[in-house]
């Protein structure tokens, strides 16, 4: 069995990826001859990791302008170039698009061959992302410097109105060489075969998972009704519908006490906490907390020690979000939006999947929808099933895990 190189945008080092932590103890287990970790960007303390996983943290080689230079005169660069003339998507923006991708993509590559000069066989490569660290793993195959390259595709690394322009650079060309793909849902898998060729055969579900605690579904209410959501402060995640749609349920309800607790940080967190104020200052009965960036298991201890009424979701697109398998893990009910896998977590038992882009007006609606079910913990119940049916850390993980491990035995042999 040869070693495996997992490659990660930070993890262990912090913030971002803590869903990861999950994964990263099935890994420990495996019968890999040694397990690598090495993440694109490294900074600040690392958390910590299982003693069987070693962490190579190779910084990227600078300064930028040479790999940028080396992209423009790549047979790679001027390739995707053709592609987008044939396919009539030539512009200005994809023409930089494709530039900052492949000069990345070779940056990356001169990262990883000082990673593989410290590990002393040819490792198999599991890239977390299927982006820039993907590409350069492929292209280090087609050099035989690597064993065989394995990717999981989450959200935004796979569709393709994510990238400017909507298209995605080097996916059509450098796919191929890779030995296989792990999605997360059916949809996402059928999506990568028919947008960028990669062969059927060789796309795997692999869901992601989250570890079984003590269900809250018991639990009494408390006086006050808490609303729960947990994503990045960033437009694509639409906390702004989030806020409206609470204050809307607080206005509807002037008997009840209603409080909105947001777990993340981002760009948007200035503009949304005063949104949020404005909001306070006008219904008396709506309350709200920005948490803030928190890991893992900060955010269970939140969800468990605390009865939380919803998990909201409002995002423009997603993979198939870990913050609600974690809220749902707790017999959390979920309100999401019908996009990406969202569909393969949340039911009309689970919770309330609204169109994909739903109001403010309409989320609000299903809130009050929960409250005035008489069934509501019927779909706490089957919130908890949901996530220990199909989204449990311990079965999917192994899964993940022995898939990974048959890649690496048949590459020996």
């Amino acid at each position: 069995m040869p070693s495996l190189l997992i490659v990660t945008n930070a993890y262990p080092f912090p913030p971002g990826e803590q869903f990861f932590a999950d994964e990263v103890k099935y890994w420990a287990d495996s019968s890999f001859e040694s397990i690598y970790i090495s993440p694109e960007h490294p900074a600040g303390k690392a958390r910590s990791l299982p003693p069987t996983l070693k962490l190579l943290a190779s910084r990227k080689p600078r300064p930028k302008i040479l790999f940028a230079i080396r992209a423009i005169v790549s047979k790679l660069y001027w390739s995707e170039l053709y592609s987008l003339f044939r396919t009539g998507r030539l512009s200005m923006l994809t023409i930089k698009s494709s530039l900052s991708v492949v000069a990345r993509t070779y940056r990356e590559i001169a990262r990883l061959q000082s990673v593989l000069k410290m590990i002393k066989d040819k490792p198999v490569v599991y890239t977390y992302w299927n982006d820039v660290a993907f590409y350069a793993a492929c292209l280090l195959k087609s050099k035989g410097a690597v064993a065989a390259v394995v990717s999981r595709t989450h959200g935004f690394d796979i569709y393709e109105n994510r990238y400017p322009g909507s298209y995605a650079p080097l996916k059509r060309s450098l796919s191929p060489v890779a030995d296989q793909i792990f999605s997360l849902t059916e949809s996402a898998k059928s999506y990568y075969n028919q947008k960028y060729g990669f062969p059927v055969d060789s796309i795997s579900l692999a869901p992601l998972g989250v570890p079984l605690l003590k269900s809250s579904v018991e639990k009494y209410s408390g006086s006050t009704v808490i609303i729960v959501s947990i994503s990045s402060c960033i437009r694509l995640k639409r906390i702004d519908k989030i806020i409206q749609a609470v204050a809307i349920f607080a206005q509807l309800n002037p008997g009840k006490k209603v409080k909105w607790i947001h777990v993340g940080d981002g760009i948007l967190r200035k503009k949304l906490t005063s949104q949020a104020s404005s909001v306070a200052r006008a219904v008396p009965n709506f309350d709200f907390q920005f948490c803030g960036q928190m890991e893992n298991h900060e955010v269970r201890s939140l969800l468990e020690q605390r009865y939380i009424d919803l998990i909201v979701n409002a995002s423009e697109t997603e993979g198939v979000p870990v913050a609600l398998m974690e809220a749902m893990s707790f017999g959390i009910p979920a309100i999401a939006p019908n996009v990406g896998g969202i569909s393969t977590l949340v039911t009309e038992d689970s919770g309330y999947l609204l169109g994909e882009n739903p109001t403010s007006e309409e989320i609000a609606h299903a809130i009050e929808q929960y409250f005035n079910d008489p069934l509501r913990a019927f779909k706490r119940v089957k919130a908890r099933e949901m996530i220990v049916g199909f989204f449990s850390a311990e079965k999917n993980y192994k899964e993940f895990v022995r898939a990974i491990e048959d890649i690496g035995c048949f590459d020996v042999n």
